[in-house]
């Protein structure tokens, strides 16, 4: 149930998240909501598996996900906030020692490093992949998979967003499969009114923008 009447007049603000939310976009996020609701308490909780099993203790008035058709249901109040490109990347130290992959069937021979939100959230060749490979690290979050190709552990996935966050050399291999991470905004008519949701993905789209453009 909704705990205000329009506008600023909230008096909580539950906001849920997968995990692996890039940083600039939650601390833009937390900016706007606590200038748009200056007297509001507002909660910020990850959930690798975001669902009704989790409202229990936790109702989610806005809800941070990956493009994910169950969760879209749920939250049918949705808008895109963001896409990045997902992409198979090694350290050139691992690449030097076990050689360049140059098909989908060289992973074979490599160490394949993934989290589990990427092995529910993509489909078609990437999913088939993930499920079938022998050798394999599944870890939670995209920095773990990061800190892993940095050491040269093997071959992971990672966002165009999180490769520039990389101090060190990393490279990316199979260029011609790269996949489209869409983050989305979204919340329920029965938590949120749709209006405020949408100002607010405005403002941080916006915000979003200007930063990436600067």
């Amino acid at each position: 149930m909704r705990d205000y009447d329009e506008g600023h007049h909230r008096q909580y603000l539950n906001i849920l998240m997968c995990p692996n939310i890039p940083c600039a976009i939650i601390d833009r996020l937390l900016s706007i909501v606590r200038r748009r609701y200056p007297h509001t308490k507002i909660t910020l909780e990850t959930d690798v598996k975001i669902g009704p099993t989790c409202f229990d203790d936790f109702l989610p008035h806005l809800c941070l996900f990956y493009q994910d058709h169950k969760l879209e249901k749920i939250f049918p109040q949705c808008a895109e906030l963001s896409c990045d490109q997902l992409s198979l990347v090694a350290s050139e130290k691992y690449l030097k020692k076990m050689g360049h992959p140059v098909s989908l069937g060289d992973l074979g021979r490599h160490t394949l490093i993934y989290t589990k939100q990427q092995l529910e959230h993509y489909g078609g060749s990437i999913q088939g992949l993930l499920n079938s490979h022998i050798h394999a690290i599944e870890i939670n979050v995209d920095k773990s998979v990061l800190c892993l190709v940095e050491k040269g552990f093997g071959i992971g996935f990672l966002s165009r967003s999180m490769m520039q966050a990389s101090a060190k050399s990393i490279k990316k291999v199979l260029k011609n499969h790269e996949y489209i991470r869409r983050l989305f905004m979204g919340s329920h008519p029965d938590w949120f009114v749709e209006k405020e949701l949408r100002m607010i993905v405005d403002d941080l789209v916006q915000g979003l923008t200007y930063e990436s453009d600067s």
